[in-house]
């Protein structure tokens, strides 16, 4: 509560970022347009952003924005077609977060 106070942001539910996890996955990997396909690709942002919440260190966790370039290494293995659109939209940050993850790190 405190978070969706001060942020205006409120993080799904487990069995809604479950359900967000599909679908992004699903859009993502879709013929659909690039944006809804890009939309699909960053819903991991929600996920982890209320891992760290759960820890308490949500001020620490990156914004969209950041989140979105720091995600750009690994989505360059998985989607290497929506990975250059992401990352003239949001920049590359690579070695924040783990090959294989979609969580930002908690330090």
């Amino acid at each position: 509560m405190e978070v969706h106070e001060i942020t205006g942001y409120r993080p799904g539910t487990y069995v809604e970022r479950e359900i967000l996890k599909k679908d992004g996955h699903t859009k993502a990997r879709s013929v659909g347009p690039l944006e809804d396909r890009i939309e699909g690709a960053l819903g991991w942002f929600d996920r982890s952003y209320r891992n760290v919440i759960e820890e308490g260190q949500w001020r620490k966790h990156p914004s969209f924005e950041e989140y979105g370039a720091m995600m750009v290494p690994y989505i360059e293995d998985l989607l290497p077609e929506l990975a250059p659109s992401l990352a003239q939209r949001y920049g590359r940050t690579p070695g924040v977060i783990a090959h294989g993850q979609a969580n930002w790190p908690l330090k």
